[in-house]
């Protein structure tokens, strides 16, 4: 898996199926994305988007063993309790 076993080639390229599979998936993450901002609020979906950060850490750290110091964690609390409050803004104005 990864750039050890990457063929620079057309051929290659069109036979990966991991970079076919990531291509899929961002068109279908793509797609959702427009729907959800079509239909919902601006103002409330788009700050989860900054949860990809919290969710490419915890994946990175569970599939790749990368470690994640206090740091880390903090980072992740702030975007975490930052996006629930911008969400519950409208409650209390």
């Amino acid at each position: 898996m990864g750039a050890d076993h990457l063929e620079l080639s057309l051929k290659g390229t069109i036979f990966n199926y991991y970079l076919l599979g990531g291509l899929a998936l961002l068109g279908l993450g793509f797609v959702l994305l427009t729907i959800a901002l079509r239909f919902g609020r601006v103002t409330m979906i788009y700050p989860i988007i900054a949860t990809s950060y919290v969710t490419v850490t915890i994946l990175a750290f569970i599939f790749l063993q990368e470690p994640v110091g206090w740091k880390k964690i903090i980072a992740i609390l702030f975007i975490i309790s930052g996006v629930i409050i911008i969400n519950m803004g409208d409650k209390f104005d």
